[in-house]
């Protein structure tokens, strides 16, 4: 998974258990020298995290041109890569 991913998993877990205690939840997602959070539960959700968005898989319309423009080709690979900078998978 990549960064992104990780900031929007670690922003959903402070506001989820630590909204009061930012600290208390900034040291529950510290990490170890590789990478690996600390403490069980948070790596457990991260798993889930990864294994939710892995799961996740969008199949774009070859030809799609929502303007009638023919501007698809060109807006295609940043749209792939938009998807896929969230975690999710487009279809080949």
């Amino acid at each position: 998974m990549n960064d992104k991913s990780r900031e929007e998993f670690e922003s959903w877990y402070l506001n989820k258990y630590f909204e009061g205690d930012k600290q208390c939840g900034l040291e529950w997602l510290s990490t170890d020298v590789c990478g690996s959070y600390r403490y069980e539960r948070p790596g457990i959700q991260w798993e889930v995290w990864q294994a939710s968005r892995a799961a996740l898989e969008i199949d774009l319309p070859d030809n799609f041109d929502p303007d009638g423009g023919g501007q698809w080709a060109m807006w295609q690979d940043l749209v792939v890569r938009s998807i896929e900078d969230a975690g999710v998978k487009v279809k080949p």
